[in-house]
């Protein structure tokens, strides 16, 4: 059973709407099965991935993993130019998943409608049993971007 934890994030864009969200929702299968190359039922982000962008896209909608830190992958709805609230593209959503831990493809879309509804929050994605302790140690060679505060699991951003 997954555990689902709002994480607050003001640089996301609040601008989703429904016809939208349904896209990114229904393009987390699509992702599962690129990434995963042919999972059907689970989505397992290693710790000390890369990247991986531009592979889940619809006109200027992508679902793409973007760095994470402190053991977290962080797959972002992020979209491109053209949107009224945010001229140069960002993001209305994500979901910080555990790495190496497989969460089923449920799972994460359930993750991703909560952060899109709610707006301006990301959704963090732990197994609810699993102890604090025992999350994987943080991957060094992963650096947070000049001028950006370390992200951890108790992160609140204003």
């Amino acid at each position: 059973m997954a555990k689902f934890t709002e994480v607050p994030n003001t640089s996301l864009c609040p601008g989703c709407n429904k016809s939208i969200r349904d896209w990114y929702i229904d393009a987390v299968e699509e992702f599962a099965d690129k990434y995963g190359k042919g999972s059907k039922s689970t989505i397992t982000i290693p710790t000390g991935y890369e990247k991986w962008e531009g592979h889940v896209v619809s006109g200027t909608y992508r679902l793409d993993l973007q760095d994470g830190e402190h053991g977290y992958a962080n797959i972002q709805a992020q979209f491109g130019l053209g949107h009224s609230n945010c001229k140069k593209g960002g993001s209305y959503g994500g979901v910080l998943m555990v790495c190496d831990t497989p969460f089923s493809i449920a799972d994460v879309q359930t993750a991703l409608t909560k952060s899109l509804v709610k707006g301006m929050t990301l959704i963090q994605l732990d197994v609810d049993d699993k102890p604090l302790d025992i999350v994987p140690k943080v991957n060094k060679s992963q650096k947070t971007k000049p001028g950006k505060k370390d992200w951890t699991p108790d992160t609140v951003y204003q």
